[in-house]
């Protein structure tokens, strides 16, 4: 088969490879469709993922991926069949490859039908991811809620917020072209960071959001070069706000703690558990065929598995172009 194999830093290789085996708890997938992480793949190919929580060189890069089962380990049969079109969550590797093979009593399964198409089924990774934050992160109906960044995440955690019942959604970016789509979802209130600095960004926001409820930040690294967003934020809460931390940035972050602690601000994660990530990512896909959820306008280029390093150079450092970027596999 081919697949894009990564052998360290910013060294990707797209290659023929033998086709994977399985086991008697394993499928054997042929992957229609994968879709690039904004941050996770991008990171590992250039090198700056931690090492302790990145599968190690070399590796099938890729994580978010839907396909076809072609065949069933014999402990699965009766569960799953030849032809069934899955998504996932999470296998944090084997995503950019013609087959994958998974196992899928350890992870979130979805079972797609023919009212998604194989590139939503991609992206059904990260909608299960979010699901699940909103799940266990305390979110509560009526509350105030600032979203930092809107790339595919951020834009992914404004539509389901405003299904979850918040009252208000605010959502802060650097480029117009994630903000305008972030408007488009629901987003009450949108916000471009770039060309302000730290202070004004804080009067002009503290004047007209007044204090939050909670933070959703999904940023990765913080790329506002005239300021901290993590900082603003937490300034931004109210007393006993809590800040959720979704994004999984490479990089040390600030945060003032003498804020934290005489507001109780509560910094917290989220894991509810595979049970439950189960019948969110199921739930997902429901949402998604009953177009409550939009996935096709966060779609911004395609590409066939050769030209995957085009994906995440774009991804990488063209974000003002980009938003999602699809692989055409299968």
């Amino acid at each position: 088969m081919k697949a894009a194999i990564i052998y360290g830093p910013m060294n990707l290789k797209v290659e023929k490879i033998p086709d994977p085996e399985y086991n008697d708890d394993e499928l054997l997938i042929k992957v229609h469709r994968a879709s690039i992480c904004n941050s996770t793949d991008t990171y590992i190919w250039d090198g700056t993922f931690p090492v302790e929580a990145r599968p190690p060189y070399p590796h099938i890069l890729g994580h978010e991926n839907s396909g076809e089962v072609i065949k069933v380990g014999k402990n699965l049969k009766g569960e799953y069949k030849v032809g069934d079109r899955l998504a996932w969550w999470v296998k944090m590797s084997g995503a950019f490859a013609e087959y994958n093979v998974i196992a899928p009593r350890s992870l979130a399964v979805a079972k797609i039908g023919d009212n998604l198409t194989y590139e939503e089924g991609s992206i059904l990774e990260i909608v299960g991811g979010v699901l699940r934050c909103l799940y266990d992160g305390g979110l509560r109906i009526g509350e105030k809620v600032l979203v930092l960044g809107q790339g595919p995440t951020g834009l992914l955690f404004t539509q389901l917020l405003r299904l979850v019942g918040v009252s208000r959604i605010y959502t802060l970016d650097l480029f117009d072209n994630r903000l305008k789509l972030s408007a488009k979802y629901g987003a009450d209130f949108t916000y471009n960071l770039s060309k302000k600095k730290h202070s004004e960004a804080f009067k002009d926001l503290q004047s007209k959001l007044g204090q939050i409820d909670a933070v959703v930040d999904t940023m990765g690294n913080n790329l506002w070069k005239d300021g901290n967003t993590r900082n603003l934020a937490v300034f931004l809460l109210k007393r006993h706000g809590r800040y959720i931390a979704w994004g999984h940035p490479t990089e040390d972050a600030q945060i003032n703690i003498r804020r934290i602690s005489n507001e109780d601000i509560v910094l917290r994660g989220f894991e509810p558990g595979m049970p439950k990530s189960n019948d969110l990512i199921k739930f997902g896909a429901e949402l998604i065929a009953t177009k409550r959820l939009n996935i096709s306008d966060m779609i911004t280029h395609h590409f066939p598995l050769d030209e995957v390093e085009k994906g995440l150079k774009l991804c990488k450092a063209h974000h003002g172009e980009v938003i999602k970027v699809v692989l055409d596999i299968n």
